[in-house]
């Protein structure tokens, strides 16, 4: 036991080396323990020996184990490693070993649950309802895997009949005992549409077995909607309300909805006996905070259609109860934003006006009183609702300066006030700060909004909106390291790595940081395969009888299965390993291990409709507080900050994009990586000569040319096309700097194509092609090097543009390695003009790229050795902060940070310069 212990603490305090060293030592000593072996495995697994460990835990995992400890710890092993059906086998192994034993036999049932294999579910659940007829969870198991098979295949009519009788025999023999095994049975009605007898069982007996009333009623009141027998669902929601829950939003919602239903079936009816039946809900409340009555005052007038002017009373006296309450904004956006959307007589500018300054006499006087500032940050969200904080609508810089100051300092004297304790994740007020950094920030004052940020931050250390929002406004001033402060802050897990991890990556990518980006994917990657514990908890559902969970749970995994953030991170953390690993370690072995070490499934899936439509897209893209009005207005300034992010698919300037666009800009980078991966590793590595142009060699290569074109395909889809024939146009912004570098990223694939089909001989036309690419990429450099010298100050744009810039470099340096291993050398056996002048034209084309290089690297560590003013990068107005706000130490360490991310950039430039003397200074060999 005691040797147990010592190697459990070593796994636990992640001493992987000195777990394997105790379990060698337990095991040369005579004891050939199974759990030692499983735990060797799990830490030589944690040392990166995948294939010693999967051997050594294979070699005791199917011995037929009835100790718990060691079948939960094969049972994460295979977990970790995604080889989950072995468990299968191992609870296989136990049960022939113990086939008396329930337990094993259940173990192999939920052994094929968590892998899904539905048929082999049905086989095992059939042996369990006859060898241990005594479970009665057993019938439920049969009928829960009954209509796995059905959602799983939906034309199994035969099995849908099979459950639906099983349901009824269960039911005829008494067997349905609580609300979770009477759900099983809902679930088959409502497949099969039987919504007549679906009701018909909720009011009868088996109904009762739903403990709550209102859970009943509630199923109740939806079927009847379901059968569009709408006065009676009306009176079931309208019974759920006086009776059990009056604060029950949906239950409001389910009865206005069925009102209507009836009266557009033809039946009058008087809305102002409804709105009473709603002032007796209000009045029967005795003062107690309930909004529900008062919230559906509101929903009656906007659905009977009353005037503007009376909604805006209903809201103002709404205000009167409920505006100290945070909730208070949300609760009456709705019934705003109808107003404001009105096709006729819709709220005009002045009524905006007006409206808020009426909902600022009701606020209280007393800047000590608790309730103020909550009063204060809802009125003034309303304003940024209704476009009151629009740049159209604040001109005068002095309202603006006027109006940011007002909040912070409400802010200031609510926190002398209340003073610095916090309780609860958000400080009263904490909205106003971050309203004030989004006036700021639609203005392009970055720096002051990071400085009101920083300050909200200091008083609300638990408000995650604060560390949101500061990663993209340090992101676009490009002060990487003070982004990568608050992305730590967030401490992002599990599922968030998927909801709102896209913020993440976005933010990191082009900003000099791979290392950072590179741990960010890393533990992305562990949550998508070691952490997915989903299986377990469908397993344990079916143990503690919540069969409700299951299918929900299910659906779950199968949304982070089929997640696209998982599809896109796969493809980009493997572009940027190849990245580090050209940068850091460009020996030819280690680069070779690395294109190998790459799964091709990552990238030879094409993104096709089909496999789009199967996509879950579930970032949570709602995650800011920012109570927009609902105009797609533009809020940068500076027409030289507008861009197109391109590096990764939801980016956050672009997160509105369709799925089509999404799913195709992950197929994009796929192509590349594919494009990248093959010409190191797939295709034939000696010289081919084709019998004509338009023909191949050999399949791979006729399939790589299909990638390119695929690759060119999609990138006009974008509006990214360029012809070698035409000259590069000329970047005047970073959009056509991106429409500059990405039209051009075929042309990298196409060039070593042609070298490949041509190596051995070359004819004149073949050669002014040649000469034609390398033309249209010098220009190129031209073309960018130009721009990048004109750049008079660095932003978190700009910065992006750079390692833009240095990943396609570093493809084309790689690209042009590879093509240069076959151009034949100067110094030929045979010689043959055509090629000697490609030979000199290449080499020229090298010497030009490395100069660029140079010339671009020398401009950006310009911004470095000077004094960095980053005013120069924003608005001329100056907004002057209270004197609440540490303006100096923001400003002083953002620049400092934006330094920072300079340097990081530069040395990757340094790392540049390596590659080309890596690849193309070695005598090349024919």
């Amino acid at each position: 036991m005691n040797k147990l212990n010592s190697i459990f603490q070593a796994l636990e305090a992640q001493n992987y080396k000195n777990a394997v060293k105790l379990c060698t030592t337990a095991l040369t000593k005579k004891d050939n323990n199974p759990l030692i072996h499983v735990l060797r495995a799990i830490a030589n697994l944690k040392l990166g020996n995948t294939q010693e460990a999967i051997k050594e835990c294979d070699s005791v995992a199917f011995l037929g184990h009835i100790e718990e400890n060691v079948i939960n710890n094969i049972n994460y092993f295979y977990r970790t490693v995604g080889q989950l059906e072995k468990m299968c086998k191992v609870w296989e192994a136990s049960h022939l070993k113990y086939p008396k034993e329930s337990s094993f036999a259940q173990g192999v049932f939920l052994s094929y649950v968590k892998v899904r294999d539905v048929k082999q579910q049905q086989q095992t659940v059939v042996t369990l309802t006859k060898n241990f007829p005594q479970e009665h969870k057993h019938s439920f198991w049969y009928l829960v895997t009954l209509m796995s098979i059905v959602y799983s295949n939906p034309s199994s009519a035969i099995t849908i009949q099979l459950a639906y009788k099983l349901a009824e025999k269960l039911q005829n023999e008494g067997k349905f005992k609580s609300s979770e095994e009477l759900f099983i049975y809902e679930s088959i009605l409502k497949y099969q549409n039987k919504y007549e007898e679906y009701l018909t069982v909720m009011q009868g007996k088996l109904g009762q077995l739903y403990n709550v009333p209102t859970e009943r009623l509630k199923i109740i009141g939806s079927i009847q909607s379901t059968l569009s027998k709408h006065l009676e669902a009306s009176e079931t929601f309208k019974e759920i309300i006086t009776k059990y829950e009056k604060d029950e939003w949906s239950c409001y919602m389910g009865y206005f909805d069925s009102l209507e239903k009836i009266q557009e079936s033809g039946t009058e009816l008087d809305y102002e006996k409804t709105m009473e039946w709603v002032k007796e809900m209000q009045s029967s409340l005795n003062d107690k905070p309930i909004r529900a009555p008062f919230i559906a005052e509101l929903e009656v007038a906007l659905r009977t259609k009353r005037s503007k002017q009376e909604m805006l009373e209903l809201i103002k006296g709404y205000f009167k109860r409920f505006g100290s309450k945070p909730v208070y904004f949300y609760d009456v956006k709705k019934y705003i934003q109808s107003l404001i959307n009105l096709e006729k007589d819709a709220l005009t500018e002045q009524e905006k006006i007006d409206l808020i300054e009426s909902l600022l006499k009701l606020t209280s006087e007393d800047t000590a009183a608790a309730v103020r500032i909550s009063q204060l940050s809802n009125v003034y969200r309303i304003q940024r609702l209704v476009g009151l904080q629009r740049l159209d609508s604040l001109k005068d810089e002095k309202n603006i300066d006027k109006l940011v100051n007002d909040w912070l300092e409400e802010y200031e004297l609510n926190r002398r006030a209340v003073g610095n304790a916090q309780s609860s994740e958000r400080y009263p007020g904490d909205d106003l700060v971050l309203l004030a950094a989004n006036v700021l920030s639609d203005r392009g004052q970055l720096l002051r909004a990071a400085m009101v940020l920083e300050y909200g931050h200091s008083v609300s250390a638990k408000n995650f909106q604060f560390n949101l929002a500061l990663i993209v406004i340090y992101g676009k001033l490009g002060a990487t390291s003070k982004m990568v402060d608050n992305i730590h802050k967030l401490t992002i897990k599990n599922i968030q790595w998927d909801s709102i991890g896209y913020l993440v990556y976005d933010q990191l990518h082009g900003h000099g940081d791979y290392a950072e980006l590179f741990n960010s994917y890393d533990r992305a990657t562990k949550f998508y395969t070691e952490n997915d514990s989903t299986p377990d908890f469908v397993a344990t559902c079916y143990q503690q009888e919540a069969y409700s969970k299951i299918w929900e749970i299910q659906k779950f995994q199968d949304r982070v299965t089929n997640s696209y953030q998982r599809a896109a991170n796969s493809v980009e953390q493997q572009l940027l390993n190849l990245f580090i690993v050209h940068h850091r370690t460009p020996q030819a072995a280690t680069l070779l291990n690395q294109y190998r070490s790459i799964p091709a499934d990552v990238y030879s899936t094409a993104i096709t409709e089909e496999k789009s439509n199967t996509l879950h897209f579930n970032q949570d893209l709602g995650v800011f507080d920012r109570w927009d009005y609902n105009d797609k207005q533009e809020t940068t300034p500076s027409s030289e900050n507008q861009h197109t992010v391109m590096l990764t698919a939801q980016s956050h300037e672009g997160r509105e994009k369709n799925r089509q666009e999404l799913s195709s800009l992950l197929d994009m980078r796929r192509i590349i990586l594919k494009l990248l991966v093959n010409a190191k590793i797939h295709l034939p590595q000696t010289p081919i000569t084709p019998g004509a142009q338009t023909t191949y060699a050999n399949p791979d290569m006729q399939q790589y040319q299909q990638d390119i074109d695929q690759l060119v395909k999609i990138l006009s889809v974008f509006k990214y096309t360029s012809k070698i024939s035409d000259a590069p146009a000329t970047i005047k912004n970073l959009v056509d700097f991106d429409q500059a570098l990405m039209s051009s990223i075929p042309s990298i694939f196409e060039f070593y194509v042609k070298i490949r089909n041509h190596a051995k001989s070359i004819d004149e036309p073949t050669l002014n092609q040649f000469k034609q690419f390398i033309n249209h990429f010098i220009q190129l450099l031209n073309e960018m090097t130009r721009y990048f010298t004109t750049i008079v100050s660095i932003d978190g744009y700009y910065l992006r543009a750079y390692n833009k810039y240095l990943e396609f470099m570093t493809w084309m340096v790689y690209v042009l390695g590879e093509s240069s291993k076959i151009v034949p050398p100067k110094k030929q056996k045979k010689r043959d003009d055509n090629l000697l002048e490609l030979r000199n034209q290449f080499d020229q084309f090298i010497k030009q790229c490395s100069t660029h290089n140079h010339t671009i690297e020398a401009h950006l560590l310009t911004f470095k050795l000077s004094a960095l003013d980053i005013s120069k990068s924003q608005p001329a107005v100056e907004y002057n902060l209270p004197s609440c706000v540490d303006t100096t130490t923001v400003s002083t360490s953002t620049k400092e940070s934006i330094n920072k991310a300079i340097q990081q950039t530069l040395e990757h430039f340094t790392s540049l310069h390596q590659l080309f003397l890596f690849n193309f200074t070695k005598p090349s060999t024919p």
